[in-house]
């Protein structure tokens, strides 16, 4: 059988087997198993494409020094999931593709070389006409390495809300709150993206004076935090647009207005992304009588199924929005395109 089918998975968050990890081992490790498992045994996948967020490095409390993916990747208690990728690459002609996110900027081709020989590191994105993939987090203001800064100022943000108990404020209501500051905002001389990291600090009740720990040993204060990133929006105004510069701050909500852009101005027929933790499949007009499919893949460390993206060419181009729980893959949704 010809291997013409490519797996799109993004979003895992595998930690070091922390309290405060968002993959929980006793909850999510025996289903993620199960399911690269079945891709070994897929006779038509060409490319397993782990689209970022495979690891994660952000999720850490703000007075400890900071996880590596190296640390993630000797931790004994991950050792059944890197068995399972090599076991891909091993035991089948399937190429493991890795693409970094944002909670995994930090992983190179020689740290996971040393542990997956033979997967094929592809930096930020995946390109295989007619399909592109990538993270998606290079259009969002917050998570993107805009300006050149080390961290995105979502990095901070992160770090800041990651309880040592595990009892960590969700980015949703992080989100909603900041809302509320960014409205205050117009009326206090706080700019938006000060207002957002401010949301996040009085959700983890910490103040100006709070040390973040950071990977070189040094500190940071949140003070310093708001600072040092509060003309991030402005900055963006200055070098794109208004409207560009408000996409990218709502981009964490939403990456449909950039993968459209991608489709008109390339010859992809589909893309995939992730990071925003919302599956989908939707079919959009790029010139008359052409179409171009946007996917996401959205997210495995939650409660709900967790989901993936399945693209197959045959006469035409099929992009599926799949399902895996207890064991078994459903297709929620698909759309097609002409070649």
């Amino acid at each position: 059988m010809e291997r013409t089918k490519r797996i799109f998975i993004s979003d895992i968050h595998i930690g070091a087997g922390k309290v405060w990890d968002t993959f929980k081992h006793k909850d999510h490790e025996k289903r993620l198993c199960s399911f690269l498992d079945w891709v070994k045994k897929q006779k038509d996948v060409k490319d397993l494409v782990l689209l970022g967020d495979i690891f994660d490095t952000w999720v850490w409390p703000h007075n400890r020094p900071p996880v590596t993916i190296t640390n993630i990747l000797n931790a004994d208690i991950n050792s059944n999931i890197i068995d399972s990728i090599n076991a891909i690459s091993d035991e089948t002609d399937i190429n493991v593709i890795y693409c970094n996110g944002n909670h995994d900027q930090e992983a190179t081709e020689e740290d996971l070389r040393g542990f997956f020989p033979k997967m094929i590191y592809s930096g930020d994105e995946y390109e295989s006409r007619p399909v592109y993939a990538v993270h998606g987090n290079c259009f969002d203001l917050f998570n993107s390495q805009y300006k050149q800064f080390e961290y995105p100022l979502g990095y901070f943000i992160t770090r800041v809300i990651t309880k040592d108990n595990g009892d960590s404020p969700s980015m949703f209501d992080v989100i909603q709150s900041s809302l509320d500051d960014i409205f205050e905002a117009l009326f206090s001389g706080q700019t938006a993206p000060q207002s957002v990291f401010e949301a996040a600090m009085e959700a983890a009740g910490v103040n100006d004076n709070t040390e973040i720990v950071l990977l070189d040993g040094g500190t940071i204060t949140c003070r310093d935090v708001k600072e040092k990133y509060k003309d991030l929006v402005n900055d963006c105004v200055d070098e794109t647009d208004k409207k560009t510069a408000k996409r990218m701050a709502f981009a964490n909500l939403d990456l449909d207005v950039f993968a459209c852009d991608v489709l008109d101005s390339e010859d992809y027929k589909a893309i995939v992304m992730g990071h925003t933790h919302d599956s989908k499949v939707e079919k959009y007009d790029i010139l008359k009588h052409v179409k171009g499919i946007y996917a996401n893949t959205g997210y495995w460390a939650g409660r709900k199924s967790p989901t993936f993206i399945e693209i197959s060419e045959k006469k035409q181009i099929s992009v599926s929005l799949c399902s895996w729980w207890h064991g078994r893959r459903d297709s929620i949704k698909s759309e097609r395109t002409k070649k």
